[in-house]
């Protein structure tokens, strides 16, 4: 839809960015994907305008979760951002939300994933 969210898929797993980027398109959302930290920022650059919410695997090859969301914080200190973990530990939801951004635990059903998306969208949660 035209004027649907636009969301940033981040993701080194072929099969999981398809899987979100699917779910996410059947409710509604226009996505975009990278398969990794440089990918998506090269992404976020050329269309910074009309992504409103970026997803993020934590652990990646290359560029992590946490370099990327620093590197994103840079760029703009309010883009609602979540992580994902299949590691959604105390530790690890205490240094996602340092820096700012929200940890959603992998695997999720499609009802959590779409409240933590319209949370993360509207500022609320």
């Amino acid at each position: 839809p035209k004027n649907a969210p636009t969301v940033l898929l981040v993701d080194d797993e072929e099969m999981i960015r398809t899987t979100l980027s699917l779910l996410l398109k059947s409710e509604g959302y226009n996505v975009c994907a990278a398969e990794d930290g440089n990918a998506a920022l090269a992404v976020f650059q050329q269309r910074r305008q009309e992504i409103k919410l970026v997803i993020t695997d934590l652990k990646m090859s290359g560029m992590n979760g946490y370099e990327l969301i620093t590197a994103l914080r840079a760029q703009d200190a309010n883009l609602p951002i979540i992580a994902l973990t299949g590691m959604a530990d105390a530790k690890h939801a205490a240094a996602v939300n340092a820096i700012g951004a929200r940890m959603l635990a992998k695997p999720m059903t499609l009802a959590i994933l779409t409240k933590a998306v319209e949370q993360a969208l509207s500022g609320s949660g």
